[in-house]
């Protein structure tokens, strides 16, 4: 996934902190660790800054003993913290139907992720969460009146992308949520947090009101 050259200073934070995970002998069996590189291989295995350094990561990580330490100071949190914060580059999409990361004619979906295209005039978007074996039975059975179906696991970027990717199609009108929300080692429940947004909004500083994940906050977004 490529994303803008004005995230650059955040971009350079995350290979920062990142870096320093990787430095960290206690950070190697850290469940705060493990998640934060399978986070960020997920959202920027294919950016040239990030992926040899992840590649370096994943070479580091060891058999979990620990979900976290509590550390005063958490290099892996402190990289997917800031990664929320690299707005996203929209992709060339290719094809009119097929796995994720393909898109219509018309150039949809914008955004790459975890989903299927069935047909973009269909009214109908289905979120089944942590399901991905779920989402792609579903794409398989093409059943009538869906336009997209896939994953969610994140309740920051993950949340963004589904957005951007349903608002940008305008025959859209019906948004369902089914499946196994996630809740790994860093507290991700991005379910909880979707309907809270729909439910409370955000504050101030972005942060979906009443979302139980640990980091529900929409940077990229108006």
């Amino acid at each position: 996934m490529a994303h803008q050259t004005g995230g650059g200073a955040d971009l350079h934070r995350v290979r920062r902190y990142l870096r320093a995970a990787v430095r960290a002998a206690k950070c190697h069996p850290c469940g705060c660790f493990h998640e934060a590189v399978e986070e960020l291989e997920r959202e920027f295995g294919h950016v040239g800054e990030v992926e040899e350094l992840l590649a370096q990561a994943k070479e580091h990580l060891k058999p979990k003993t620990y979900d976290c330490l509590g550390c005063s100071v958490c290099w892996p949190a402190l990289a997917v913290s800031r990664a929320s914060a690299v707005p996203p580059r929209l992709p060339v999409a290719a094809g009119a139907d097929g796995p994720a990361g393909s898109g219509s004619p018309e150039g949809w979906p914008l955004l790459p992720g975890t989903y299927w295209v069935l047909h973009w005039r269909a009214p109908v978007a289905l979120c089944t969460l942590h399901s991905e074996t779920l989402a792609e039975k579903l794409w398989r059975l093409r059943p009538p009146g869906l336009a997209i179906v896939g994953t969610l696991h994140t309740e920051n970027l993950g949340i963004e992308r589904l957005i951007l990717n349903v608002q940008s199609n305008p025959h859209i009108r019906f948004l369902i949520l089914c499946g196994e929300d996630s809740r790994q080692v860093v507290g991700h429940l991005p379910g909880q947090s979707l309907f809270s947004l729909m439910a409370n909004g955000v504050d101030s500083e972005g942060r979906i009101v009443g979302a139980q994940g640990r980091r529900p906050f929409l940077k990229n977004l108006s």
